[in-house]
């Protein structure tokens, strides 16, 4: 399984994107999950209409597979066509605080292309990157990205050891990424 994603890497984006639109049939025509996106969707946009929380669901699904299949490219993409894809707005604000000897802590949120953010930041920033992340229950999936996701540097810390990593970098030049969006 995991040389299967790893070679599905090095298919070409456009490619990978129709296997996501045949992912997206598939998983939207078959119900992946269908009632609890419904149901989330009701919930969190009550004043819109039926149609418009359908054509909500259906490009949830579409953006669903297409991050499914670009977290692929997780395993090969070289730091130069990362860059071009993901693009910091002011990197010179990382050099700054690596300078002035501050850490920082960086939010973020599952938008997007949430693993492509974090890899890029690895790869923009002159200082150590502490990322926290949740173990997944596969460990060899589990294994296989972390080492994708610690590609160009990163250092990443499972979510019940990120506390204490955030107090021994106390007054350490770091950043700390966590995708704050979930309970």
């Amino acid at each position: 399984m995991t040389t299967l994603i790893k070679a599905l890497g090095y298919t070409p984006l456009f490619i990978l994107y129709l296997l996501g639109d045949i992912l997206y049939l598939l998983c939207y025509y078959v119900g992946y999950r269908r009632e609890i996106v419904r149901a989330n969707l009701a919930k969190s946009l009550p004043n819109h209409s039926e149609q418009e929380r359908l054509r909500i669901e259906k490009a949830f699904y579409r953006n669903f597979c297409d991050l499914i299949v670009e977290n692929f490219k997780l395993y090969s993409i070289s730091e130069a066509r990362l860059k071009k894809r993901v693009r910091l707005v002011n990197p010179e604000l990382l050099e700054e605080y690596k300078d002035k000897g501050v850490g920082a802590i960086v939010m973020g949120a599952h938008i997007c292309n949430w693993e492509w953010m974090a890899l890029a930041l690895s790869a923009y920033a002159p200082q150590n990157l502490f990322s926290v992340y949740k173990p997944l229950s596969n460990k060899s999936i589990d294994q296989l990205m972390l080492k994708a996701r610690s590609r160009f540097g990163a250092k990443i810390i499972p979510m019940k050891s990120f506390p204490k990593v955030l107090v021994n970098n106390k007054g350490k030049a770091c950043l700390h990424l966590m995708l704050a969006d979930q309970t």
